[in-house]
């Protein structure tokens, strides 16, 4: 209910911008990007922090998904793990933002050379940090009316819990990058689970 109230709420945001003339809402679009692929993925806050751009893949076993279909993950301990797409949703909104988006920060010439194969990039345009994320997961929950406390982890949490329930405990453990299912199973909700959404 929460996730699904916070992409609402970012959606309508980005259509009155975009109706009422204003400049496109860069930052709109890449905070709910942000937001949609924790819960999509699981991923922790550093290995979204790190992601490049060259981090994604094809998948020939999914083609639909084209150069988006895996994303390579180095993890805790320089850990290596591939993420298929996991759920189908994700990816117009990955697509929508790599291609419209992300070159507001790539082609402006103030972006350090750097930093242009990040993902994301921060409001000064460099890569985004793990303080600046935090912020607009804090940020965005409280102005779609969202009263509970959410971070990254929390929307970690929902993400292993739906696949747990999906396609079991071994499964996502792989997804979370966890050594041992143990560990995905503290994340486990099972009020969540019950209400069908893992964040309710």
């Amino acid at each position: 209910f929460e996730m699904q109230k916070v992409l609402d709420h970012l959606e309508s945001e980005i259509i009155e911008a975009i109706e009422t003339g204003e400049p496109t809402p860069y930052v709109l679009f890449r905070d709910r990007t942000i937001i949609a692929l924790f819960y999509a993925y699981g991923v922790r806050i550093s290995e979204l922090r790190n992601t490049d751009i060259t981090d994604f893949d094809f998948d020939p076993q999914c083609p639909e998904y084209e150069g988006l279909g895996i994303w390579h993950i180095i993890g805790k301990g320089d850990k290596d793990r591939h993420l298929p797409v996991l759920v189908d949703w994700i990816y117009p909104v990955l697509s929508k933002y790599i291609e419209f988006v992300r070159p507001h920060w790539t082609y402006d010439p103030r972006t350090p050379e750097e930093a242009k194969h990040a993902l994301f990039f921060s409001n000064a345009r460099k890569r985004i940090s793990i303080t600046n994320i935090q912020t607009i997961i804090d940020k965005r929950f409280r102005e779609a009316g969202i009263k509970k406390k959410f971070s990254p982890h929390r929307l970690r949490n929902g993400c292993l819990t739906r696949v747990t329930d999906q396609i079991g405990l071994s499964q996502a453990s792989r997804v979370g990058g966890h050594s041992h299912a143990s560990t995905t199973e503290g994340y486990y909700d099972k009020k969540a689970s019950l209400a069908g959404d893992a964040l309710s």
